[in-house]
């Protein structure tokens, strides 16, 4: 059985009331890993899904291989906005705060 992760700081833009409603939508996504629709990020991103919660955006790998599951960031819109320019190399990652 693969186990489900989370880097250390992936949670840290999200609130305390906030955070269990979104902890509760990873737990979901995590028992029905194997039936739900996993939506691909693309380019610089390629192996990494996303799930969006309200305002937030979760940012997850999966392997169907080993059945482990990464939450690598969960949170806003412009945050995950910031991860995409970040990693195409658009925007120097010292000056997104």
């Amino acid at each position: 059985m693969g186990q489900l992760r989370f880097d250390p700081d992936a949670l840290s833009g999200v609130g305390k009331s906030e955070g269990e409603h979104i902890l509760k939508k990873i737990e979901s996504l995590w028992s029905n890993r194997r039936i739900v629709v996993h939506h691909p990020l693309r380019h610089e991103l390629s192996g990494f899904f996303k799930r969006v919660v309200g305002k937030y955006r979760i940012v997850y790998s999966y392997d169907d291989n080993s059945d482990d599951m990464v939450i690598h960031l969960v949170g806003t819109a412009i945050q995950y906005i910031k991860l995409l320019f970040v990693s195409s190399g658009r925007v120097n990652p010292i000056l997104v705060v």
